[in-house]
């Protein structure tokens, strides 16, 4: 008789030993979050940038937008953030290039441009192509910039002007 209240015995504690781990992850998550919530500088998790966040944080501007700005000769500078070989062959007319891995390189060739231009248009390859958005982060201190909706490829469908080469 011994024997099935040692098996309850045994099953209570181990269900009990659960129990307290799983409120110590609890309390543990809870104070790291709380922390983090009120800390200087959170981790992303928190973050208006983090995991989850919307992936159109940076405002963005169509194709018809850009060929209006052309149109009305609007002071634009239109940054290609695609590598140099891709840009060489074959991007929007008067664009700088600028490859978004070594776009830090090139900021204080760029930093004026970039301050007097009532619009700064950044592209990359397509939608999907996340350098884009890359570059608008680093340059989110300035209101004047947008990212093209569709990238190089929405520019190309749309018929708005292109040249090649140039890149150093």
């Amino acid at each position: 008789m011994n024997a099935p209240a040692s098996a309850q015995s045994d099953a209570s504690s181990w269900l009990g030993d659960l129990l307290r781990a799983t409120a110590i992850v609890v309390a543990a998550v809870a104070l790291g979050v709380g922390v983090n919530a009120f800390s200087r500088r959170p981790l992303p998790l928190l973050a208006a940038d983090g995991p989850g966040a919307p992936p159109h944080r940076f405002a963005r501007i169509t194709v018809e937008e850009l060929r209006e700005a052309f149109e009305q000769r609007r002071q634009l500078m239109i940054l290609d953030v695609r590598n140099p070989r891709v840009f060489n062959a074959g991007h929007p007319f008067g664009a700088q290039n600028a490859h978004a891995p070594k776009f830090l390189d090139f900021y204080p060739q760029l930093a004026k441009w970039i301050a007097t231009a009532e619009t700064v248009v950044i592209l990359c390859d397509s939608e999907q192509c996340p350098y884009s958005d890359r570059v608008a982060k680093i340059l989110a201190g300035h209101d004047n910039m947008k990212v093209l909706h569709g990238g190089w490829k929405a520019y190309v469908e749309a018929g708005l002007p292109i040249e090649k080469g140039g890149a150093e």
